[in-house]
């Protein structure tokens, strides 16, 4: 035989290959595969010898090409599509994420030992801010529900202390051009008051060191302009009444009602609105207890007002509550609300001794507890003082009938 049986073959391998290779199952034999190079009758001819005789049986394997690992994140290669890829080491903590992209503040991922924080937003008004830093007191971002300002200092003479609450006073921070002094406190009795002012006379505050401050520049009111003086007002009555005066309250009463008068009179920063009371005793009340002066120990200066000159002058009469039931005055108490000296009818009823008790004074012409009736009537007699003394004659000095009159001493007893 010539070569074409060989031939034959080497065509049979080759269509089985490319049928191989192209993934196909049908071609199976060179009969199938007719681009192989065999005509249909040499096919034909070769299938009937083979029918004609038995061959063992031929297997004809193939081999394919393996394909190669994809790329992984984690497989410790840096592909196309990764920013990092540290293999084992990767993680959400670590320089690479498990993501294999960098660990960046605003990412998500927290890295240790690096960031504070890291919340994924751009926002610096919550827990976490720039830098991955957790928000604080002083960092310049205000956290929003918790932080009034944050202006990213450490100043507390600023609008913005450290404590970043906006700068008020009493805060304990003394605020720069804002401020003279800020204890953190809210008493007005120390070195500086409620207002961060630096206490001093004339703030209407009581210092330790002050015995009154009523917060004007007005000498002639209640408080001296070095407040060192606490003043009460006295006076004797311009009028003249009979031994019915309504009572002991009904002569307080009196005395208020003459107070309010000076309003008419040029003098309504002195007496208007004060508190008067009548220095009169019956057998049961006596300035000595119905004063408040004597249970409050007063300490300031009684003082009356004079008007006799071209300025108004104030006049001391006695110093404190002590002063004035020594039995002996600093000025006899002889002008009355308008500021002009008594010097006609120099009797006022009292009923009062000079210590601020009621009753006869044993040095005095007077008559046991005498006091119209309880200074409700015309009928008997009452006790007198005098107006020009100075000694205890001023409030102890004579007997005389009720139905004569008299002036009332007015005493401020707020």
């Amino acid at each position: 035989m010539s070569s074409r049986p060989r031939q034959r073959h080497l065509l049979s391998t080759a269509c089985l290959l490319a049928a191989l290779s192209a993934l196909s199952s049908a071609c199976l034999s060179a009969g199938e595969c007719g681009g192989c190079g065999e005509s249909e009758s040499e096919t034909s001819s070769s299938t009937a010898s083979t029918s004609s005789t038995s061959s063992p049986t031929t297997t004809i394997s193939s081999t394919t090409t393996s394909t190669p690992n994809e790329p992984t994140c984690g497989d410790g290669q840096v592909d196309i599509d990764e920013e990092c890829d540290d293999g084992e080491d990767n993680g959400d903590d670590r320089k690479c994420t498990s993501e294999c992209t960098n660990n960046v503040c605003g990412d998500g991922y927290l890295l240790s030992g690096v960031e504070e924080c890291d919340d994924g937003n751009n926002s610096n008004t919550d827990e976490c801010v720039d830098g991955c830093k957790l928000a604080a007191c002083g960092d310049g971002h205000l956290l929003a529900g918790v932080e009034g300002c944050d202006d990213g200092d450490t100043d507390d003479d600023d609008a913005c202390p450290t404590t970043c609450v906006p700068a008020f006073c009493g805060d304990g921070f003394v605020r720069l051009g804002k401020e003279e002094c800020d204890d953190g406190n809210q008493s007005n009795a120390d070195a500086c008051t409620n207002a961060c002012k630096l206490a001093a006379c004339g703030d209407g505050h009581v210092q330790p060191d002050e015995a009154c401050d009523d917060g004007n520049s007005d000498d002639l009111d209640a408080c001296s302009n070095d407040c060192a003086t606490e003043r009460r007002f006295v006076f004797v009555t311009a009028d003249v009444y009979e031994g019915d005066l309504g009572g002991l309250y009904g002569a307080d009463a009196l005395c208020e009602s003459l107070a309010d008068d000076a309003l008419a009179d040029d003098v309504p920063e002195l007496l208007a609105g004060r508190a008067f009371k009548a220095w009169l005793s019956d057998d049961t009340q006596s300035p000595s207890t119905r004063f408040f002066a004597k249970l409050e120990d007063y300490g300031g200066t009684y003082v009356m007002i004079d008007t006799t000159k071209k300025q108004i002058e104030l006049i001391p009469v006695a110093v404190g509550w002590s002063g004035l039931v020594s039995g002996m005055l600093d000025h006899p108490l002889d002008h009355d609300q308008h500021g002009a000296i008594v010097n006609t009818n120099n009797t006022v009823w009292s009923n009062t001794k000079p210590d601020g008790t009621g009753g006869k004074w044993a040095w005095a012409n007077q008559m046991d507890d005498s006091h119209c009736l309880k200074w409700s009537s015309v009928i008997g007699g009452g006790n007198t003082g005098a107006i020009s003394p100075q000694s205890g004659n001023w409030t102890a000095n004579s007997f005389t009938s009720c139905n004569n009159t008299a002036r009332i001493y007015c005493i401020e007893d707020p």
